[in-house]
């Protein structure tokens, strides 16, 4: 067993060149969350070419998870566990202006100084990469899992596609229908349509560094009454409460959140035997 480890382990170090370029591979393909169709087929056509089971999982036309199986024998009384390997396909960000110049620019990979670049790539997909040549050397070493092993490229992580009718159409009728944000949403699809595991191991911009936990997220919004006066028939109180203008109103509470969420990062802290989590938070859009 220790041989079979060893030959995994030497499988990534000497596939390092292979990993540069399936970066760029997947660095220079268009990662628009909501549009991950291209980098999720490239994705599942190298595990394939490797002799790995994969499948795109859609979640609309053009967006997609991408899944990579390498199945286990079963053995759960030897102690056999699960593992999904995941990583997020999708990158934040809408399409810049001045054509495809400037979308390789901003949005594309290159090597430089023996150092892969590019914003795709270090949100989130060299991680991807990453997890993708280590189940390649898995397969290559002849190690026989217990329990299978998932490679799992998510799209819809850091915001889904513009608001689609039935949105809007069920829309709450508070802030602009299109800001209905739903990160995460491609990991949560892959959990809901039956790609579940024991364990996760999620790679994430993270200096490096490894935790067993993360901050949850909470996304709230806040109604303020009031309503737009004709200006010239406008009559206002003293401050901010005394005026129907829901805007004005909406200062008063936009400076005791931030205020809030000032105290929050320190009183909110919680240690434990990861390091320490400091919660954030902030006022979004109104």
């Amino acid at each position: 067993m220790e041989q079979e480890f060893q030959a995994v382990l030497d499988g990534i170090e000497g596939d390092r060149e292979a990993l540069a370029e399936l970066c760029l591979a997947l660095g220079n393909l268009p990662d628009y969350s909501g549009e991950e169709r291209q980098v999720g087929a490239a994705v599942v056509a190298w595990l394939h070419e490797a002799g790995i089971e994969a499948r795109l999982q859609f979640m609309a036309p053009e967006s997609v998870n991408a899944i990579g199986l390498v199945r286990g024998t079963g053995d759960r009384a030897g102690g056999g566990r699960s593992l999904i390997l995941n990583a997020h396909i999708d990158t934040q960000g809408a399409r810049p202006a001045g054509g495809e110049a400037a979308e390789q620019r901003l949005r594309g990979a290159w090597i430089e100084d023996g150092q892969v670049f590019g914003r795709g790539l270090a949100n989130d997909k060299a991680q991807l990469a990453a997890q993708m040549i280590a189940m390649r050397a898995i397969v290559r070493s002849g190690l026989a899992l217990k329990e299978d092993l998932f490679l799992a490229g998510s799209g819809q992580e850091t915001s889904a596609p513009p608001a689609a009718a039935a949105d809007i159409a069920g829309w709450s009728g508070v802030g602009p229908a299109a800001s209905q944000v739903r990160e995460g949403y491609g990991a949560r699809w892959l959990v809901e349509h039956g790609v579940v595991a024991d364990y996760a191991l999620i790679s994430e911009v993270s200096d490096f560094r490894v935790t067993v936990a993360q901050a949850g997220y909470l996304r709230l919004r806040i109604a303020v009454p009031g309503n737009m006066a004709y200006t010239p028939g406008l009559r206002r109180g003293d401050g901010p409460s005394g005026s129907p203008n829901p805007f004005e109103r909406a200062a008063r509470i936009v400076l005791a959140l931030e205020d809030w969420a000032r105290r929050y990062e320190t009183e909110g802290q919680e240690t434990f035997r990861g390091g320490t989590l400091i919660p954030k938070a902030q006022v979004l859009e109104m």
